[in-house]
């Protein structure tokens, strides 16, 4: 029997990013096979914040009274979380993810300290959002889909005077009543 783990998997290592999509989840689940992000909303990330990290599964040692033995594992899968600063305050974004207040429109601004008037929309409470996402490496060569991820963000953080305000993004990967949570994707060679 031929060896099929060799050296031809390092060919394409999913390093950076160029593109996070994301479109709504379908209810009752995602058919990897007709999944589309051609019309997918763009997620944008603060360099370096953007992460997808699986917790170590959970192992319990099934053992037996004789000479006290491990004769296997169970193993619980780890919660898998997407996560990234959104360098953006923008309204369409903060839209997306909370539940809109009062909008301050012309007439009703609020004005500041040196009487320029600020519109704008306020928000409350914030929503999750599940949503299919499709996160494609910086040569466009890779990708990783993930069916249902459960997304919310933070009220606006600022930590410095030299960076953007940003809004906190964590996601869970949720199961998919479809089947996979995730499908691992090569470009075909005449669409890079």
């Amino acid at each position: 029997m031929a060896a099929t783990l060799n050296k031809t998997m390092l060919e394409d290592l999913h390093k950076g990013s160029a593109s996070i999509s994301i479109i709504p989840y379908t209810a009752g689940g995602v058919d990897f096979t007709s999944l589309s992000f051609a019309e997918a909303d763009q997620l944008f990330t603060l360099a370096g914040s953007f992460t997808l990290s699986p917790e170590d599964a959970e192992t319990n040692p099934i053992k037996i009274d004789q000479l006290d033995e491990t004769i296997d594992f169970d193993m619980n899968e780890g919660n898998w979380q997407v996560n990234g600063n959104i360098p953006s305050i923008s309204e369409a974004v903060l839209s997306y993810f909370y539940e809109k207040g009062a909008a301050i429109a012309k007439g009703s601004e609020i004005i500041g300290p040196d009487n320029t008037k600020y519109t704008g929309q306020s928000y409350g409470k914030a929503k999750f959002v599940e949503v299919s996402m499709l996160l494609v490496s910086e040569s466009k060569k890779t990708a990783i889909a993930l069916a249902r991820v459960k997304l919310a963000v933070n009220p606006p953080a600022i930590d410095d005077m030299d960076t953007p305000a940003y809004l906190k993004m964590t996601g869970y990967v949720l199961v998919n009543p479809k089947g996979g949570k995730f499908s691992v994707l090569k470009a075909e060679t005449d669409a890079v």
